[in-house]
């Protein structure tokens, strides 16, 4: 990996950021293919998402081992959410940046050390994290 500093920094990190989100909207069915000139709609790469238990959205995403995890959906990743995340980090004295609700180079970090202390390897926020922080409803049998 090249080593950027100060601005050329944030710019890779604002990139990656980005990147991943188009990932995952992807593998939620929010982005289209490009148009077929004999087509007047764009065809949807996947399905759209599917209802959990819990009557929410969850995309799929897949881990670094290939196993499929169950994500927040990108449009449920609202400011809101995304701020909810921040502070629940923050109490957890996992992030001391601001609450912003958005994507900060320090947010995914936090995510990222979150997730994978529990064995959770995807870029976006999974399920099972959002409900340990009290993010999303816990599905009870």
């Amino acid at each position: 990996m090249i080593r950027a500093k100060g601005a050329h920094r944030m710019q890779i990190k604002n990139t990656i950021a980005g990147f991943l989100l188009v990932v995952s909207l992807a593998h939620c069915g929010g982005l289209s293919q490009p148009p077929n000139p004999n087509q007047t709609t764009p065809q949807p790469i996947n399905q759209r998402p599917m209802t959990e238990p819990t009557g929410q959205s969850a995309c799929r995403e897949p881990d670094h081992a290939g196993s499929m995890v169950a994500i927040v959906c990108p449009p449920d990743q609202t400011p809101e959410f995304i701020a909810s995340l921040q502070r629940a980090f923050a109490a957890r004295r996992l992030y001391a940046g601001e609450i912003t609700g958005t994507w900060t180079p320090e947010t995914l970090r936090s995510l990222r050390d979150f997730q994978s202390a529990r064995g959770i390897t995807t870029q976006s926020p999974s399920i099972a994290m959002a409900q340990e922080l009290g993010l999303v409803p816990i599905t009870r049998p």
